[in-house]
């Protein structure tokens, strides 16, 4: 899963640098057709960069608004670089910006099919390993029983419920 993520966010940041390289070639070009189209991009900019640190962040709630702010920026995108696509550089850099942040979706689909329910077993990213510590703690400190902590562990780990099942 670590490769995907690798590849994930490498495709993901590819995707922004080549906006933002779309965005400023107009200024260095001076072009006509590559100065319009960084002027048509200027609204979109900053809401679509902001989308991508969001993107970024730890916190689910930001990183799927972050997700849906730079969805809709590469909507944009998408719609002014096929505008002006046989006019401006500029607006090929951002269609490449644009297809990039499809394969960011696709390397991500394949990722989760790849891996299942199996999910990420990073012991500093999983709550379950963080519960059990703290229970953990409670037990060597002697506030519960070893009984109590394990009937916790396999109530946390999903034991009990796999148990009863049978």
């Amino acid at each position: 899963m670590k490769v995907f993520n690798v590849i994930r966010k490498i495709v993901l940041v590819l995707s922004f640098v080549f906006a933002g390289v779309a965005f400023v070639l107009g200024a260095i070009t001076l072009d006509q057709a590559a100065v319009a189209f960084s002027t048509a991009l200027l609204g979109f900019i900053l809401i679509g960069f902001v989308g991508f640190f969001l993107i970024c962040s730890k916190n689910q709630i930001a990183n799927r608004l972050g997700l849906g702010i730079s969805t809709g920026f590469m909507v944009v995108l998408l719609y002014l670089s096929i505008s002006a696509l046989e006019a401006s550089s500029s607006a090929i850099l951002g269609l490449v910006a644009v297809i990039l942040y499809a394969l960011y979706f696709l390397v991500t689909l394949i990722g989760y099919l790849a891996m299942g329910d199996k999910g990420d077993n990073d012991p500093d990213n999983d709550p379950r390993v963080k519960k059990l510590l703290g229970w953990k703690n409670l037990q060597e400190k002697g506030i519960i029983t070893l009984e109590e902590f394990e009937e916790k562990r396999q109530e946390i780990l999903g034991i009990k419920k796999a148990a009863n099942k049978k």
